[in-house]
Order: C-alpha cells, then structure tokens, then sequence
C-alpha cells in the first residue's frame, strides 16, 4: 500500500472509482447531554453516527451516551 502523503509530495495521483451513497437520516431518540446526526446507508449494512457534546458539563453524559447505543444494538 502506497502512503499517501508520499504520493501527494511526488505528485502521484491516486487512482479509485467514484461511487454515489444514498444516505436515510434516522431518529434515535432525544438526549438532553448532546446532539446528534444518524444516517444510515440505502443498503443499511452501515450506519454514520456523528455527535456533538456541548463544553457545559453535564453529568447525564454517560447515561445517555449508554441509552444511545442501547437504542442502536437493540433496534
């Protein structure tokens, strides 16, 4: 496998196919110690889970993230 940062430095491209992803964005649930984006992909044998902790401490952080992940195991 080539690095790619050697391959940028020498002016290598890198060669690969473009593929378009069909994304559905889901609900998992409401949590007051973050946010969140889920989507899964058409196929759903992926699913991309980004979330966003606000700075303020909060102590329900943990039960929420733990209740979170419940929801996606289980569902």
């Amino acid at each position: 496998m080539l690095d790619p940062i050697k391959e940028r430095s020498e002016g290598q491209r890198l060669q690969g196919t473009r593929e378009r992803i069909t994304l559905l964005y889901v609900s998992l649930g409401y949590y007051h110690s973050f946010e969140y984006l889920a989507s899964l992909q058409y196929d759903m044998s992926v699913l991309l889970l980004i979330m966003y902790r606000p700075p303020k401490y909060n102590s329900e952080i943990w039960s929420d993230f733990a209740a979170l992940l419940s929801n996606i195991c289980i569902d």
